[in-house]
């Protein structure tokens, strides 16, 4: 099912679905050298913050497939290569989507005049295109990414609260208020800057709604842990003057239990509707009366077996939850995503969607004895030259060239009898 669209929480709408399923709108603009634009487009709606919202409900009900109805309108008809689909589709693994589905195949009877009956969404991945005799490269690709996206369990960093009252309020008051693929640049910017900054500051979120906060547990360890096996270590709160007692006593609960618990920019300061408004008032008020002011500094205040972290800005509050960033986010440009296996490694797929090639020693946030490469692009594998750095963090060099991506595979033992991975060397080495 695709949520979006829908004026209600499409969280819990997403969430509520077998397979929930977000969608790809345009074309996006990679600094990729040499990437064949392919003609007349529109700009691409599919930022990785609203992908997000179908792969966190899944990441959050314990579901194992997150959909998507792939590459709409990404070019005019018949101007579609496959080199242009890949990165769209690395966007898209990156977001959290691991069922790429072609809705793009209209039938065409055999009695059909070339080039038989089109889709009105342009790229046409069906038998009556011209791509098609290619295709199954494409298809052996997504089928290999697919493969370690579906294994083992999520494992982003943060939830990010989703404040749809907030949302809905500063709207104006309209009486029907979709949130279309189209519109979320107008309806939620600041929404769409937070999860760019969490992603440019090296980590990953998930989104929570109101109704999932009360589906998820506190461990002894004060990680977060939802349906399914992933588990989280923070919850954020961005800028919302509007919230619902209940929601903002329920976030106070979990960091009572051992939750770090973030508030950034401002605290909430006024309930949404009218409905015992002054009655919500009130309560509201006891609640946030327990939260430490926000100035222009960064605090962590211990709140019973958890801390309330209060900061002016993301920079200033994600280090202060002590979880590491991702180093190949934050110092070497990639695109990515990570899942826990139950052997205690992690499965990763990584992508370079712009123009800065890679060559080099890179840092994994997670310990590893060993780590196997995989090109999914020709199936090719190996061992991985890895290091301990100066700090005893796990390295492993990577070769990368612009709009190229990876598999790799973390074990937390040592692994005997695999190949090695082949790097290339420069000349007189």
């Amino acid at each position: 099912n695709q949520s979006h669209g829908s004026p209600a929480n499409i969280i819990d709408l997403y969430a509520a679905v077998d397979i929930p399923e977000c969608e790809s709108f345009g074309q996006t603009d990679f600094s990729i050298p040499g990437l064949n634009q392919d003609g007349p487009t529109r700009p691409s709606d599919a930022d990785p913050a609203v992908l997000k919202f179908a792969s966190s409900a899944a990441h959050l009900t314990g579901k194992r497939l997150t959909s998507a109805e792939t590459l709409t309108w990404l070019t005019e008809h018949f101007r579609t290569s496959l080199s242009r689909c890949k990165p769209e589709l690395d966007q898209m693994f990156c977001s959290g989507v691991n069922h790429v589905y072609f809705h793009g195949a209209p039938y065409s009877p055999k009695g059909a005049k070339f080039p038989g009956w089109m889709f009105y969404a342009s790229i046409n991945m069906s038998p009556t295109n011209s791509i098609w005799q290619d295709a199954d490269s494409l298809f052996g690709y997504v089928a290999r990414c697919q493969s370690f996206l579906s294994a083992g369990v999520p494992d982003n960093d943060f939830l990010l609260y989703f404040p749809i009252e907030e949302i809905w309020q500063r709207q104006g008051g309209n009486p029907y208020l979709m949130f279309d693929i189209h519109k979320m640049h107008q309806r939620m910017p600041d929404i769409k800057r937070a999860i760019a900054e969490i992603i440019k500051a090296g980590y990953d979120a998930d989104y929570i709604s109101d109704e999932l906060l009360n589906a998820i547990e506190v461990s002894a360890d004060g990680r977060i842990k939802a349906k399914g096996g992933a588990n989280y270590g923070a919850i954020i709160v961005p800028p919302a003057r509007f919230i619902q007692p209940a929601t903002l006593n329920r976030l106070l609960t979990l960091a009572k239990e051992g939750a770090s618990v973030l508030f950034i920019g401002c605290l909430p300061s006024d309930v949404p509707g009218l409905s015992k408004m002054q009655e919500r008032r009130d309560s509201l008020k006891r609640l946030t009366a327990e939260l430490p002011s926000i100035t222009g500094k960064a605090t962590a205040t211990s709140y019973g077996k958890g801390r309330i972290i209060t900061a002016p800005d993301f920079s200033g509050a994600l280090p202060l939850t002590g979880i590491k960033p991702e180093s190949m986010r934050l110092n070497n440009g990639l695109s990515m995503i990570r899942r826990r296996n139950e052997s205690g490694g992690h499965n990763y797929f990584i992508s370079l969607l712009e123009n800065r090639p890679l060559d080099g020693w890179v840092t994994l946030t997670n310990p590893a004895t060993a780590v196997e490469i995989f090109d999914p692009v020709s199936g090719r594998r190996g061992l991985a030259q890895t290091r301990k750095s100066a700090s005893g963090e796990t390295q492993l060099r990577l070769q990368l060239e612009p709009g190229e991506s990876l598999l790799l595979k973390s074990f937390p033992t040592a692994v005997s009898g695999a190949p090695q991975w082949t790097y290339v060397e420069a000349k007189g080495q």
